[in-house]
């Protein structure tokens, strides 16, 4: 059994037709309505001189986003300090020690670091050198790059300790 379809019925009357538009004498009338205007711009904006365009900086359509691999972006003059210098370690540490890091999330961020070849004291000094190389520890294509090669190293080892013994004949 189907159902029949709900087609709903648009300009029944012959008079909201299209096609009633277009005949008669008010057609001609009705073409002649139409107006099309065109306004001209403001025109081209005076250029600036050459030499002050050379230092301004220009945006490029994407924004604060960072590609791995692209160069730091310069600081322009009055932006103050880098972020290294802007607090003391113990004071960033202190901040990420605020954060109630998992023990797992810190010694992730252990491994990425050491990964990173960067020396760190604690994990909480781990994760705030890896932040200053613009490298966030709990992204998940860092942790799963992380367990894929622990992963690889595991089965490296585990192949060498699933041989059996040799056989020997129990023939007396």
């Amino acid at each position: 059994m189907t159902t029949p379809p709900k087609a709903r019925a648009y300009r029944i009357n012959r008079d909201e037709s299209v096609l009633a538009v277009g005949q008669g004498p008010q057609a001609a009338d009705e073409s002649r309505k139409v107006q099309v205007g065109v306004q001209k711009g403001a025109g081209p904006a005076v250029a600036a001189e050459p030499g002050e365009q050379l230092f301004e900086s220009h945006e490029d359509g994407f924004g604060d986003m960072r590609f791995p691999g692209a160069a730091k972006p310069a600081r322009p003059a009055g932006q103050g300090p880098a972020p290294a210098d802007a607090a003391p370690m113990a004071e960033r540490i202190a901040a990420v020690k605020a954060e109630n890091l998992t023990d797992r999330q810190l010694r992730m961020a252990r491994r990425i670091a050491a990964m990173h070849e960067i020396q760190a004291a604690s994990d909480h000094e781990a994760v705030v050198l890896l932040r200053d190389r613009g490298i966030d520890p709990f992204h998940r294509a860092s942790v799963s790059r992380i367990l894929s090669e622990e992963g690889a190293r595991v089965q490296a080892q585990d192949s060498g300790a699933t041989a059996l013994p040799a056989r020997t004949d129990r023939r007396g």
